[in-house]
């Protein structure tokens, strides 16, 4: 194979079709599965034509003509509405994610309606233009697929109930409420995936008392003498491939230190992680290979290992609410409750430093920290930034801050709960003239910080007057 044929595979392998493998495999299964089964109903209707086979009165056709008018129909009205619905959907779409964000996008096409529906009118075109290539064969001219003819209009019918389902689901799909709802449960999913997923490779949080007494060691030797692997491609990272990773610090005796984690920018030429013994790891060594192919790098972020991708999708939806161009409050308000609701989520399955290792308890890999602390600070301060002192915003984040004080219970926690609420009204207080708007903010202010346990640094005694 040519140099370019080898760089277009390579590509394929270290894409992105393993995430998105039912987004092409559907259409392309239901494509091939029409193919072989007009095969084989074509030979249900070689068996009527022979007599081996009878069907009832009601199902005998009359002509050639006939099927052959109906296997068109339906072909041409499944392209045609194939190419018109989805058509149609795009641009709707299109104006939707203005205001939700690019992601609306991708996820629509991810849809499982969407993609049964596509697949199911590329399977009534294939199965139709199958059977009308075969009206009328043999040595009379009048072979009639009875059975086929009736079999596509059966695949019409069901592919028209889909489109209805599908036409339901687009216009629920582009709603706000929808939105915000969607992704925090596509966290929820990505949350128990990835905690079956670490208990699955060997991972164990820096918390737990099970974690091998020689980590702290492991962290001395990598601080004295460790040796950097370097990028080679830049783009998100998307997923780790930690089993890969452990499989090949312990045939190596090695200890890896990651030092990014899923979701963050890699520039290429960067260093990916630093190895300790460092003569094991070499520029082009047979482990620096590993780890590299084991950071799947891409053009998007993911949510399979990179959590913090849904409250940077919320934050995307509230701050294009509250832009000048959008102005819509609603949006803002919706997201900021998801948001609270994601961090519960979060809080309920920490997992800010993991640590890999190996069946004899050795330690091999130890990932960047993920601090919940950085996900308040991430969750608020943008829509705080892009509120511009709004009272409604405001007000809906410091009650947002209080009923997150039941679950987010640590110390820390409480303190960077506490701080976003001191920074939001500070904002908020330095804009509003109305007194009337001033006070709202500040009950809201005062009721959250009892609800935190923490004391309200302003008071109406003491707040700036503008």
């Amino acid at each position: 194979m040519n140099g370019r044929g080898n760089s277009l595979l390579t590509k394929f392998a270290e894409g992105n079709w393993r995430r998105n493998f039912w987004i092409w495999a559907t259409p392309l299964l239901f494509f091939v599965g029409a193919i072989a089964f007009a095969l084989l109903t074509l030979q249900w209707d070689q068996a009527v034509a022979t007599g081996k086979l009878v069907l009832p009165r009601w199902a005998v056709g009359s002509d050639p003509g006939d099927a052959q008018a109906i296997l068109s129909v339906v072909a041409g009205a499944s392209i045609s509405a194939l190419t018109l619905v989805f058509s149609s959907a795009l641009v709707v779409l299109t104006l939707a994610a203005a205001q939700f964000g690019s992601f609306l996008l991708h996820d629509f096409i991810r849809m499982r309606i969407v993609r049964l529906t596509l697949s199911m009118f590329v399977a009534s075109f294939v199965y139709s233009l199958m059977v009308l290539a075969r009206v009328g064969d043999g040595l009379t001219q009048d072979f009639v697929p009875q059975i086929s003819a009736k079999i596509a209009m059966a695949l019409a019918f069901l592919s028209l109930i889909l489109l209805i389902g599908f036409i339901y689901s687009i216009s629920i799909s582009i709603q706000a409420q929808q939105v915000a709802a969607l992704v925090a449960a596509e966290l929820r999913r990505a949350i128990d995936e990835r905690q079956r997923a670490i208990v699955a490779e060997g991972g164990t949080d820096a918390a737990d008392g099970s974690v091998p007494a020689n980590l702290a060691e492991a962290m001395r030797h990598l601080a004295a003498d460790a040796a950097p692997v370097s990028a080679v491609k830049s783009g998100y990272l998307q997923e780790l491939a930690f089993r890969q990773l452990v499989r090949a610090a312990n045939q190596a005796g090695v200890v890896v230190h990651l030092r990014y984690r899923p979701g963050q920018y890699i520039l290429a030429g960067s260093v990916l992680a630093e190895v300790w013994p460092s003569q094991a790891a070499g520029a082009e060594s047979r482990l620096a290979r590993t780890i590299q192919r084991a950071h799947i790098v891409g053009s998007q972020r993911t949510m399979r290992q990179d959590l913090e991708f849904a409250i940077d999708k919320l934050e995307q939806i509230a701050m294009i609410g509250l832009s000048v161009a959008i102005n819509n409050t609603f949006n803002a308000l919706i997201c900021i409750d998801w948001l609270a609701d994601g961090l519960r989520m979060l809080a309920e399955t920490p997992s800010d430093w993991l640590v890999y290792h190996d069946a004899q308890g050795v330690v091999r890999v130890i990932t960047q920290p993920l601090p919940l602390t950085s996900l308040v600070d991430a969750a608020f301060s943008k829509v705080r930034y892009a509120s511009r002192g709004n009272p409604a915003v405001v007000i809906h984040l410091l009650r947002a801050i209080g009923r997150l004080a039941p679950f987010l219970t640590a110390p820390e926690l409480r303190d960077a709960l506490a701080a976003q609420a001191n920074a939001a009204v500070e904002q908020a207080l330095h804009v509003l003239a109305l007194e009337s708007d001033r006070s709202a903010v500040l009950d809201s202010y005062t009721s959250a910080c009892a609800m935190l346990g923490r004391p309200a640094l302003l008071s109406p005694a003491r707040t700036p007057i503008r």
